[in-house]
């Protein structure tokens, strides 16, 4: 959020995100660039397409964070080479080159932007984004159960939303993208507004001109509940634009609802971070990300034994079924019992706490794969997905899963 937005002029997208964000571009001589696949189509909406960019690490970790680009909730496009290029040239200090540095994969989202569409229709849209990361999980070869989100003011106040009002997905969306999850599993916001009351209708933001009763609907703070994303909060102590209390009130609300969060105040900042202030906020998000998105530690060395599982169905339903995993020299196989039968799973993958079982499908002349990701969240206990895509890589259907380990016999 900055004032200067009423101009709306294409090359303010970088002037609507802190420096701290977005790197200065510098040429792409001075690094090697990961694999850029711009401008992937999430949605569409007024004849337009919704699109977001994937910067994939040389050295994957298999985490992914989205970043809101949103600014006064204006979201451009500018070239992601030379911005990544510029991001790992100052990767001692910037928190995208920090990123890809670290391994993390990068989705670069924008939103319908103001002053054409208001601030519940950017929350709307990426909120689809996340859906649809998830739902690609596959194809670029990230965990959807190890998603981060951040952004900077305006693009704050999105990560927050997505951190405190995520839904498992509606079995009767009309496609599929909107059946899937959007849960994220942490949140990192630099300065974000997080009640908007005191923002409606503010001549600076045209954003922010819709109906009065929406607006709780879309302030973070009015949706903190115990279940929500871990949250950190970098805000600056001289910030007049959006004072530091929208942090300090939302991180009370955390606290007295359990969730884990923390807030690190830059006293001497104003509404960006530079300098010393940048490579602070930046080291700590990436440390963030790397506590709360890295792989689940597994209580064992096996997922050996027999596991209950239950899938949700498109329409709402759930399937039930059986899982049992053997090893027998360092090889894992499986069996899987449900409605159908008994079927052997044509591969097995345990690392670090996370399964995936793969089974080749073909079904009137059509070959894919039925994919099951999932993380031990707790000990014998599993959650994640389960997807079904065709041999082009094309998702088909997809649900939630989880399984839990079954004692073994005496």
């Amino acid at each position: 959020m900055k004032p200067s937005l009423l101009h709306f002029r294409p090359a303010l997208l970088l002037a609507c995100c802190s420096a701290a964000l977005l790197p200065t571009v510098r040429s792409p001589a001075e690094t090697t660039i990961p694999a850029i696949t711009p401008d992937v189509v999430y949605g569409h909406k007024a004849g337009m397409a919704l699109t977001y960019d994937v910067v994939k690490p040389t050295k994957p970790n298999g985490a992914a964070v989205l970043f809101m680009v949103s600014g006064g909730w204006v979201s451009g496009w500018t070239d992601p080479a030379p911005l990544v290029a510029g991001a790992l040239a100052a990767k001692d200090r910037n928190s995208f080159g920090m990123l890809l540095d670290h391994g993390f994969t990068l989705f670069l989202v924008r939103h319908g932007s103001s002053p054409f569409f208001k601030v519940p229709d950017a929350v709307e849209d990426v909120r689809r984004a996340v859906r649809h990361v998830r739902m690609t999980a596959a194809t670029t070869g990230i965990d959807p159960e190890r998603l981060g989100v951040f952004g900077g003011s305006a693009g704050g106040h999105l990560s927050l939303m997505l951190g405190t009002t995520s839904d498992p997905g509606n079995p009767s969306a009309p496609d599929a993208v909107g059946k899937v999850s959007d849960r994220v599993a942490a949140v990192v916001a630099y300065f974000p507004p997080t009640d908007l009351n005191g923002y409606m209708n503010d001549q600076r933001f045209p954003a922010t001109h819709f109906p009065m009763e929406q607006c709780d609907a879309v302030s973070p703070i009015k949706h903190v509940t115990a279940d929500d994303a871990p949250s950190l909060l970098l805000h600056g102590g001289k910030d007049t634009l959006v004072t530091p209390s929208h942090s300090e009130n939302i991180l009370a609300a955390f606290r007295k609802e359990g969730v884990v969060s923390e807030l690190i105040a830059f006293p001497e900042a104003g509404h960006s971070f530079t300098g010393p202030d940048e490579k602070t906020a930046s080291t700590a998000l990436v440390a963030w990300f790397e506590k709360h998105l890295g792989p689940t530690k597994t209580a064992g060395n096996s997922p050996a034994g027999t596991w209950k599982s239950t899938a949700a169905l498109p329409d709402g339903g759930t399937r039930p079924g059986t899982v049992t995993i053997r090893q027998e020299d360092g090889q894992l196989t499986a069996v899987a019992t449900g409605e159908q039968g008994e079927r052997n799973v044509d591969r097995v993958k345990w690392e670090g706490g996370q399964l995936q079982l793969e089974f080749d499908m073909e079904r009137d002349g059509r070959r894919g794969i039925l994919r099951v990701s999932a993380t031990e969240s707790a000990a014998g206990q599993l959650t994640g997905t389960w997807s079904a895509n065709d041999d082009a890589g094309n998702a088909l259907m997809s649900g939630a899963w989880e399984a839990k380990k079954q004692p073994t016999a005496p």
